[in-house]
Formats: structure tokens, C-alpha cells, sequence
């Protein structure tokens, strides 16, 4: 949920904007809706239908949309970014993050039909920012993962080979770029799955220049 802003020049009443995510039965994939209120979040008004339905087939968000995560642009004057979690339909791995645009927070254009992250590919893959802990590692089937903690290096499926999800995107001023950080899943060396935060970088020009940070770099 955005931060409750103020609508109109006039100084009208603030309005809290809200997206969420739901189960679509019928076409088994998962849409956004939105929702806005004015008097603090206590009732809501929905928008008309999905403001962000599935895209087309073969593309990162072919079975919908999971978490997101809305920020204003800096670069396009109080215009906004969609990070989003894509679904591909038919499997329930493979998630991907997407970047859309819009300039009222409703109607969403997408910038492309690739995923901006997606799961990483071959071996290795350096290390997470954080992963889960031993107890939760053992719980998961015993070891770390593959690629980053236990010395698989290079011969071992990377920490986040399987999924990546659950965007969250700050603009670094300071640093001139995004800051997008995310949860990736990935194999232990005894088969199950275990999950990190991973980090990835860009400047926003081209979202296809998105770049993992490897934690374990010196």
C-alpha cells in the first residue's frame, strides 16, 4: 500500500492508494486489483476488474502477478514503478520480477514482456545477502545452499536457480541507481529447497541491465 497522498491541486482529501493480489478460478492465474480510500484506510472503493491481468503466452507473467512492489519515479516526475512478481503458468517455480510503468497508479504498461530477474542459470552464483539459518537449513533437508555457503562453488546450483520474488525497490540517491532486493529459491546438496534475500542493481535507464550483487565478493 502507497502512502496516502493528496489528489487534486486544490488540496483535496488525502488518498490512500492500495494494490493486492487474488486467485482468478476460472482461468487458474493470479491477478492485481486496486483499491483507494480517503478516510484512513478504514473502507475501501476497488477499481473496476484487474488493473494488472496475466500477459501473454510465453511471457515472465503468463499465469499472473504475486507480490509487488509500487514506488514513485523519481526520473519521470511523480509517475510510478511496478516491480512485480510473475507467475508462469502451468509450474509453480520459475517466478520471475517484471518492471511496469504508469502515471496514475492504475493503468500499467509493461516494459517489456521478459522478466527483469530471473532465476539464475548454470552453477555457482555467489551468495545471498542473508540465507535462513542452520536450524532452518536442516529442517529444509540438511545443508546450505549449493552455490553459496557449503564450498559448492562453481559445480553447484546456483542459491537462487529456482524462483525469484518479493521485490522490494529503493532509488539510492546517493549511489545514483535502484536498489531492488528479492527472495530466491534454490536447492540444498540434499535435494530440498532453501530461500535467501538476494540484491540487484540498476540504473534505471534500461531495467535489462538489472545486475546481481554477490555478498561473498571481497
Amino acid at each position: 500500500m502507497r502512502a496516502p497522498e493528496r489528489e487534486g491541486a486544490g488540496g483535496g482529501a488525502a488518498v490512500a492508494h492500495l494494490t493486492y493480489h487474488t486467485y482468478h478460478v476460472p482461468s487458474r492465474s493470479y491477478r492485481v486489483g486496486a483499491a483507494t480510500s480517503t478516510d484512513g484506510g478504514v473502507s475501501w472503493t476497488k477499481a473496476p476488474g484487474p488493473v494488472l491481468a496475466p500477459g501473454p503466452p510465453g511471457a515472465f507473467d503468463d499465469g499472473g502477478h504475486g507480490t509487488r512492489c509500487v514506488v514513485r519515479d523519481p526520473a519521470e516526475g511523480g509517475s510510478y514503478l511496478m516491480f512485480v512478481e510473475g507467475v508462469r503458468a502451468g509450474t509453480t517455480a520459475g517466478h520471475s520480477i517484471g518492471v511496469l510503468t504508469s502515471a496514475d497508479g492504475v493503468t500499467w504498461t509493461r516494459t517489456s514482456d521478459a522478466a527483469v530477474l530471473a532465476p539464475a542459470e548454470g552453477r555457482g552464483g555467489g551468495r545471498p545477502l542473508a540465507a535462513e539459518t542452520a536450524t532452518d537449513a536442516a529442517a529444509n533437508g540438511g545443508g546450505t545452499f549449493g552455490g553459496c555457503d557449503d564450498g559448492g562453488g562453481a559445480t553447484a546450483p546456483a542459491w537462487d536457480s529456482v524462483s525469484v520474488g518479493c521485490p522490494s525497490a529503493v532509488f539510492d540517491a546517493d549511489a545514483g541507481h535502484w536498489k531492488v532486493y528479492y527472495v530466491g529459491f534454490g536447492p540444498t546438496p540434499a535435494g530440498r529447497m532453501a530461500s535467501g534475500i538476494g540484491l540487484a542493481v540498476s540504473d534505471g535507464a534500461d531495467w535489462s541491465t538489472l545486475r546481481r550483487v554477490d555478498a561473498g565478493a571481497a
